[in-house]
């Protein structure tokens, strides 16, 4: 019982002799390896979890109550120009974008879900479609960001409608 409340799990009490202390002995035996086993599922969910935000293209980031950082995608970090992603700085510092700081204000303050494109002054700029969803972490406050990257839509945009504006130019 102090190896597996240590940490350890790999210890195991004697169940000999066959009276109470024997099934003592075999309790705590099974008990730790139900908790060996559930450790293990935990652990390989999280890191499901981890890959899975890893990859995903959209930018991924999880706020406090306070506006730090709790957890950050690769894909978000690529967005913000950043170098790796920035856990526990204050969002608000890393993008430093008004436009989105006033829309994760108002979906904080109004507790639903709010979606608007926003423009992101990084060496490169974009257009996000940002969704910030109010969520409750722990019994505390958090916001969900998803910011889906639009700047290559834009660009095509742009492309076809100056294409249809030469073209018709022309055919007059």
């Amino acid at each position: 019982a102090a190896k597996f409340g240590a940490g350890d799990l790999t210890g195991r009490a004697p169940e000999r002799p066959d009276d109470e202390l024997g099934r003592l002995g075999a309790a705590v035996n099974r008990m730790g390896g139900d908790l060996a086993a559930r450790i293990a599922s935990l652990a390989r969910e999280r890191d499901e979890t981890a890959q899975i935000l890893a990859r995903m293209s959209d930018g991924v980031a999880l706020l406090d109550a306070a506006g730090h950082s709790v957890l950050m995608n690769h894909s978000l970090a690529s967005m913000l120009d950043a170098p790796r992603p920035a856990v526990g700085a204050r969002f608000r510092d890393i993008v430093r974008s008004p436009e989105l700081d006033t829309l994760i204000t108002e979906a904080a303050a109004s507790r639903r879900t709010v979606e608007r494109d926003v423009r992101l002054w990084t060496p490169r700029p974009r257009l996000v479609r940002v969704t910030a969803t109010p969520l409750e972490r722990e019994g505390r406050a958090a916001l969900l960001l998803v910011l889906h990257d639009l700047t290559e839509i834009e660009r095509a945009n742009r492309v076809r409608q100056d294409f249809v504006a030469n073209v018709s130019h022309e055919l007059r």
